[in-house]
C-alpha cells in the first residue's frame, strides 16, 4: 500500500502543520509553491481518479494550513527527481526506500526528512502450491511466475535480479491483466498456476483471512527486506529554510495524533512516520549492496 500511502502521506503534512504553530525569527523567503515530486511507480494499480483526488486534496490542505500553494507532480526516473530537488524545482521528494539507497550515494546534499512506518517492512516472495517439489526458483523448470497487476516496485526489482541470476529458462515472469494478489494465491491453491510473486504482507493477510487455503501454499523464495518509503529534501543552501523543514518534520511525526491523519494511517496500513534511525540507515546500506544503482542512461 505504500504507493498509495506516498501521495496520502503528503496530506498528513498539510493536516499536521496546522497543529504546530511556532514563533520564530523571520525566515528566508519561501518558494511561491511548495512542490512535491512523487515517483510514479508508487501508483501502480491505483485508479487515476483516486490519484488525482489525492493530489487535489493535498494541494488544498497544504494551502489552508501554510498559506502557501502546494503542488504534486509525478516523476518516472529517480535521477530526474533528485536533480529537481538539487535545483530547487521541487522542494520535497517521495521515493521508494531502494531509490533513496541509490540517491543517497549519488547526491550527499540530499537528506531523508522522515521515514514511513509500515505494518511490515517491504519484502516479496515467490509462492507455490505445497505439493510443488521445486527446490528454489531453478526448480520451476521454466514455469510462469504470475505477478499481480499492483505488485510493488521492490517486487519487480527482486524478480528481475532473481531472473538474471538463475540459469536461462528457469522461470518466466508474467504480468496477467486484472490478476490481483489474492486471486493469484487462489489460483495456486486450486492448482491452476505454478507460482506467484506477492508481497510478504499480502501473504500474511491471506493466511490470516484464509487459514484453510493458506495451508496449501508455501514460500519458495524470499527477497531481502527493503527500506520503506522515505520523504527527502535538499539539505544544502538553496533548499527549504530550516523553519519550513522543522514544521514539516514535526507535522509528519505528529500525523498519528491528528484525527484525519490517524484515519489515513489506518486506511493505508501505516503506523506513522519516524525520523531516520540507525536501523533504517543499515537497511539502506544493505539495499545498495544487494541492488546497486542502475547504469545511468
Amino acid at each position: 500500500m505504500l504507493r498509495a500511502c506516498a501521495i496520502l502521506s503528503l496530506t498528513f503534512v498539510a493536516v499536521a502543520l496546522g497543529a504546530t504553530p511556532r514563533v520564530e525569527a523571520k525566515p528566508e523567503p519561501a518558494p511561491a509553491t511548495i512542490k512535491v515530486g512523487i515517483m510514479n511507480g508508487m501508483f501502480k494499480g491505483i485508479p487515476e481518479p483516486l490519484i488525482k483526488a489525492g493530489g487535489h486534496q493535498f494541494s488544498s490542505l497544504f494551502q489552508k494550513f501554510t498559506g502557501l500553494p502546494g503542488g504534486v507532480e509525478g516523476e518516472e526516473e529517480y535521477a530526474d527527481l533528485a536533480k529537481k530537488l538539487k535545483d530547487n524545482q521541487i522542494q520535497l521528494g517521495v521515493v521508494h526506500g531502494f531509490e533513496w539507497a541509490w540517491i543517497s550515494k549519488q547526491h550527499p546534499q540530499l537528506a531523508a526528512l522522515v521515514v514511513a512506518v509500515p505494518s511490515k517492512l517491504p519484502q516479496s516472495c515467490i509462492v507455490v502450491n505445497v505439493k510443488n517439489e521445486a527446490v528454489g526458483p531453478v526448480g520451476l523448470k521454466g514455469a510462469k511466475v504470475e505477478i499481480p497487476f499492483n505488485m510493488k516496485a521492490h517486487g519487480f526489482l527482486y524478480i528481475e535480479k532473481l531472473h538474471k541470476s538463475c540459469p536461462p529458462g528457469s522461470f518466466t515472469p508474467t504480468t496477467p491483466e486484472e490478476l490481483g494478489p489474492d486471486e493469484a494465491l487462489d489460483e495456486l491453491v486450486k492448482g491452476k498456476t505454478v507460482a506467484a510473486l506477492v508481497d510478504q504482507s499480502t501473504l500474511q493477510g491471506y493466511q490470516k483471512n484464509n487459514p484453510g487455503k493458506s495451508m496449501k501454499l508455501k514460500v519458495l523464495a524470499s527477497s531481502e527486506v527493503f527500506p520503506p518509503t522515505v520523504i527527502i529534501y535538499n539539505a544544502a543552501k538553496g533548499g527549504l529554510d530550516e523553519q519550513a523543514i522543522s514544521k514539516i518534520r514535526t507535522g509528519m511525526l505528529n500525523a498519528s495524533k491528528d484525527a484525519q491523519g490517524k484515519a489515513f494511517l489506518f486506511l493505508w496500513n501505516l503506523k506513522g512516520f519516524e525520523e531516520p534511525s540507525p536501523a533504517f540507515a543499515k537497511l539502506v546500506e544493505d539495499c545498495v549492496k544487494a541492488y546497486p544503482p542502475p547504469a545511468r542512461k
